[in-house]
């Protein structure tokens, strides 16, 4: 609330009767919520009148009594308003401590609120020792705009201060347009500066700000400004396990990007060795990604590409430590060869070997498949036995250490066999094809009465020697 000062002097004439001189106003601001200020003139005042209008010859001049055609009967008939008032203040008048100024605040005591841009001009009188004075020369004054200012440079999205000045309307909110056009609900404007949050989001060139005040509400707009993009992200996944599938966040904000990129040494920046993941479309979303198979890594990272340039990476995360694996076939027969599924998780693997011993820890490894490269699954002959209860397969590196092994399993029990010569001539000499599968075998016999099994009288043909 601003104050506007007239001086003003009351000389003692031989007839008691006053005039007064004007000191020029000192004009502070334009506020709408006016308190008239004045200096007394010599003596003790006990009344002073104040008439004010739009219209400066409305006021009289000397001591001159208002005509009552607009100004009424008199200031007790005359209801003030933002076009014109005759006002009487006397009573309770003492002014702060000694000071001669004297003040009336013309919004508090009779609620009037003067419309933005006018000009006011206004007189006042002093009543002293049963004598009234002269009215003082005119003073005027001129009501504000109220304005609200763009902020001067580029703003980051987020909170902002903005400062309005209502000039004394009532002020009620400061809105915000991203594109200069379209303006958000607001914030309630109580004091100011307001607190105004810039939404994140591409580049905006063309910002502006509103302040609404009065009632039907009226809005003054400010000049434009540059709302900043915001810095594009990707969200972490956090600590993962090698093949997970996370579901990664990513907003670019208007910059294009068309990949996402995985790395090992994801702290390095631009540094950093990126292989892709994945395309991307558009400027933001939420992206399922494969995490690559790895022997474990403390500094990953993923990030978002426009082509070979890096837009954003997300903060280094873990890929946990991979332990390669091999699938057991299940029980199986032997001569079977099963599709082996294995995984080194980046270990150079050479061969595949099995062994029936696969729980004991240190089993005695036999024959040997050659690998090349990591390629998965592999195919691998289960060797002929005469059944094992504890067979595993392992893979090896190019040093013939033990990479992974799969779980202990079964190989069936093989049936011993001797293969028919066919019918034959007496004298004739065939060739036998036998396997005792593990079975110790010396001699090999002739029956007349074979389908007995082991009824049947068998005479020696030959001695043998191994088991096939």
């Amino acid at each position: 609330m601003r104050r506007f000062f007239v001086s003003f002097l009351l000389l003692a004439l031989a007839t008691l009767s006053y005039s007064q001189t004007a000191v020029s106003p000192i004009t502070t601001s334009s506020s709408a919520k006016v308190t008239f200020g004045w200096d007394k003139a010599t003596g003790t005042p006990v009344y002073f009148e104040i008439l004010y209008s739009t219209i400066a010859s409305d006021l009289p001049s000397g001591t001159t009594v208002p005509s009552s055609g607009i100004w009424g009967a008199g200031y007790s008939t005359n209801t003030p308003s933002a076009t014109r008032g005759w006002l009487n203040y006397g009573g309770s008048m003492t002014p702060a401590g000694t000071s001669p100024h004297f003040s009336y605040d013309l919004n508090a005591l009779k609620s009037v609120l003067f419309p933005v841009g006018a000009t006011v001009y206004w007189k006042v009188k002093q009543y002293t020792s049963g004598v009234w004075g002269n009215w003082s020369t005119v003073a005027s004054f001129t009501t504000g705009t109220p304005t609200i200012t763009a902020p001067a440079s580029a703003q980051d999205p987020g909170s902002i201060s903005v400062v309005w000045n209502a000039y004394g309307q009532t002020p009620t909110k400061v809105y915000l347009s991203e594109d200069g056009t379209t303006y958000d609900a607001g914030v309630t404007a109580t004091t100011t500066p307001t607190s105004v949050t810039l939404p994140a989001g591409a580049a905006r060139t063309g910002a502006k700000l509103q302040l609404g005040y009065g009632s039907p509400e009226v809005k003054v707009t400010s000049g434009v400004f540059t709302i900043n993009a915001s810095t594009a992200i990707v969200t972490s996944p956090g600590s993962v396990a090698p093949g997970a599938t996370p579901s990664i966040a990513w907003n670019s904000y208007g910059v294009t990007v068309n990949k996402i990129k995985f790395s090992t040494d994801g702290t390095a920046g631009q540094a950093a060795t990126w292989s892709d993941l994945t395309t991307l479309t558009g400027t933001s979303g939420s992206t399922q990604v494969t995490i690559p198979a790895g022997n474990g890594y403390s500094t990953c990272s993923i990030g978002i590409f426009n082509d070979n340039t890096m837009v954003a990476q997300t903060a280094a995360f873990t890929v946990s430590q991979s332990t390669p694996f091999v699938t057991s076939p299940g029980n199986v027969a032997p001569g079977a060869t099963p599709s082996i599924v294995w995984n080194s998780y980046g270990v150079t693997v050479t061969a595949m070997k099995f062994t029936t011993d696969g729980s004991v820890g240190s089993p005695t490894w036999s024959n040997s498949t050659d690998i090349t490269g990591l390629t998965s699954p592999q195919s691998f002959t289960i060797p002929a036995g005469n059944g094992y209860s504890t067979c595993a397969i392992g893979i090896f590196d190019g040093n013939g250490t033990l990479v992974a092994q799969t779980a202990a399993f079964t190989v069936s029990q093989s049936t011993a066999f001797v293969t028919s010569p066919g019918s034959v001539a007496p004298g004739a000499t065939p060739s036998i094809a036998w396997n005792s599968y593990g079975a110790t075998v010396n001699k090999i016999k002739f029956s007349t009465d074979g389908t007995d099994g082991q009824s049947a009288t068998w005479s020696d043909l030959t001695t043998l020697t191994g088991t096939s």
